[in-house]
């Protein structure tokens, strides 16, 4: 089969991806996983639109919907019926041949270059030939099968955010509903894991409604995963970006949303969400900003797009690009630039991004005004919303001890040595934390005897509404001393391991006790094993966690829940750097049934070999 653009994946990007080349005159074939496209609104359930911005095709597939008749549009957000009826159609308008319960077996390459894959499906296999390839399997599928660089998971264990399998039901109004809560962790690129996920799901699917005033319909059917592989494109997309709203001379697109991590473990996640979160509590500002084109582009692989969640970015900002709105942009912008690729007879990398910035706004997905873009960021908010330059250290400092404590750090952070004068000769004379906690996040060792002091008193205070996720006052010290590779509470921290009754807790003071191993002594590394031995022998460790829930449904609470994995192999990793035998620990959770606990447990292993120079 030859084609000028196949597009992989027939989900939420992959719908508008092969839509849009074929609208802009490109023969396309559509290869999908299951029995029919779909996506995260029509097959994983979740039929309504979380942040994301509104443009372009998507736009127009909403309006059709909309129009279908009555009988099919009684739901929240919009009826997935409805909509899969709209895309459906205009595949067949645009003359796009589908293929579906194909799995992509094979990628061909000539010199680097992407020239088509080859899929199996229920009857044979099928050699697609292709001018360009868009992969929108979400996880990067056909980029790694073509040997694109690739990232997958959190630094520190690997694991992604949680999954859902949605249950659709009718509700009292006779309005078609979901329950968006999550089931537990699962590793996208394992098929056995994914299997495990759905059996998981489907125990958990009808959790915290009343089947008296509720009827049940069925479940997603297609479980919805967060995160997949993050594919190393030509430039990588950060949180940073977002929150400068940052602007980029090959824009194709704006994407707004949130930090929207579902992890409730934050001990574990990188230091930039930690300080955005834990510290901060800014979970729920806005962000956004344009993305550039290079990020479609895989490195050293030419004639491939990326048009999906798996376009290169690190893992804080994609838990905010990851929006159906915004995929749906996402895989139009491929798709038009799959298109122009073939018209201009070129590799997608050497395509003239103007002409396809022009096309673009002309589709409505682009707005012309991005082209010239004025950044504006997102922390000019609170009582700086009205700001037009960033704000003076006096009127920053003014706002420490306030609701908008929290905006005025990030800005201190941006001003750096400038403000650690201002901020040393607060400490003698608040009672705020904030100097202290700025100071220290600015590499500023005067900071640490007050942090210690934060710690020490247990400050409960923290910053910004309760979905902000802050910690304690106190967590956030013992961060921001981890931070530092300050030992200046090591022994409270060996103490409070076996006085702390909350796993995520632990998780923290673990975390502050890897960073400064090297600095304790022979009596510390007793106390310590002491500790962790009765942490991993006490059954409750673990038991107290629960996932992101969402709605009436509420959080859920199952063995496959527990955060117990996590605890007992960070524990495992703290009694390797002290010379004691972690090994045992995570020999067993190599064995376990879960593929993010396996993986995690090999991603230590391989970490101590390295440590101890013993790395192939």
């Amino acid at each position: 089969m030859r084609t000028d653009v196949a597009v992989v994946g027939g989900g939420t990007s992959g719908m508008t991806a092969a839509i849009a080349a074929a609208q802009e005159g490109a023969q396309v074939v559509l290869v999908e996983l299951d029995e029919s496209i779909g996506g995260v609104g029509i097959s994983t359930g979740v039929h309504f639109y979380y942040f994301g911005s509104p443009a372009g095709l998507q736009m127009e597939i909403d309006r059709a919907a909309r129009a279908v008749p009555d009988v099919l549009n009684r739901a929240h957000g919009y009826h997935p019926a409805s909509k899969l009826q709209v895309v459906t159609e205009l595949l067949a308008e645009h003359s796009v041949t589908v293929v579906t319960s194909a799995v992509v077996a094979e990628v061909e390459l000539v010199a680097g270059r992407v020239t088509g894959v080859v899929v199996e499906t229920d009857d044979e296999t099928v050699r697609i030939e292709a001018a360009v390839t868009v992969d929108c399997t979400g996880d990067g599928d056909v980029a790694a099968l073509a040997g694109a660089r690739f990232e997958l998971g959190r630094a520190w264990d690997g694991a992604t955010n949680t999954f859902s399998l949605v249950p659709r039901f009718v509700d009292e109004k006779g309005f078609l509903s979901f329950s968006n809560f999550d089931s537990g962790w699962v590793d996208p690129t394992d098929p056995r894991d994914v299997s495990r996920a759905y059996r998981l799901g489907r125990r958990t699917a009808w959790h915290g409604r009343n089947p008296a005033s509720t009827h049940y319909l069925t479940l997603g059917p297609r479980i919805g995963i967060r995160e997949g592989r993050r594919i190393v494109g030509d430039y990588r997309l950060t949180q940073a970006d977002l929150v400068a709203d940052r602007h980029f001379g090959d824009v194709v697109m704006r994407c707004v949303s949130h930090h929207d991590t579902h992890a409730r473990d934050l001990a574990n996640e990188s230091d930039v969400t930690q300080v955005w979160i834990a510290i901060l509590g800014l979970r729920m500002l806005r962000l956004g900003c344009g993305i550039p084109y290079r990020c479609l582009l895989p490195q050293g692989i030419d004639g491939l797009l990326i048009g999906c969640r798996a376009l290169s970015q690190d893992q804080d900002s994609g838990a905010a690009v990851r929006m159906q709105r915004d995929m749906h942009k996402l895989g139009e912008v491929a798709g038009v630039a799959a298109a122009r690729a073939v018209a201009e007879r070129t590799a997608p990398r050497r395509i003239d991004v103007g002409r396809l910035q022009e096309r673009l706004v002309d589709r409505g997905v682009l707005d012309r005004d991005e082209l010239d873009h004025t950044a504006r960021p997102w922390t000019f908010a609170g009582a700086l919303r009205h700001a037009t330059a960033a704000p003076d250290l006096d009127a920053l400092i003014g706002l420490l001890g306030t609701a908008d404590e929290s905006i005025a750090i990030w800005w201190l952070l941006q001003y750096g040595d400038a403000a650690a004068g201002r901020l040393r000769q607060l400490l003698e004379t608040t009672t705020s934390c904030a100097p202290a906690l700025c100071l220290g996040l600015l590499g500023d060792r005067h900071a640490v005897p007050y942090l210690a002091e934060i710690v020490a008193r247990r400050d409960e205070g923290r910053p910004g509404p309760e979905l902000g996720l802050a910690e304690p006052r106190w967590i956030a010290a013992l961060t921001v001393l981890r931070m530092l590779g300050d030992a200046a509470v090591a022994d409270l921290a060996i103490t409070r391991l076996t006085d702390e009754p909350a796993s995520s807790t632990i998780l923290y003071l673990l975390h502050y006790l890897i960073g400064i191993a090297d600095q304790l002594g022979e009596t510390q590394h007793r106390d310590l094993a002491a500790a962790i031995a009765a942490i991993l022998r006490d059954p409750r460790i673990g038991e107290d966690f629960t996932v992101q829930g969402s709605g009436e449904a509420g959080p859920t609470h199952t063995a496959d829940t527990s955060i117990r994995w996590s605890v007992d192999l960070t524990a495992s990793y703290v009694l390797d750097l002290i010379g004691a035998d972690g090994a045992p620990v995570r020999a067993r959770y190599e064995l376990d049934e879960r593929g993010y606990v396996r993986r995690f447990a090999r991603i230590l292993r391989e970490r101590l070999q390295v440590a101890k120079g013993l790395a192939a």
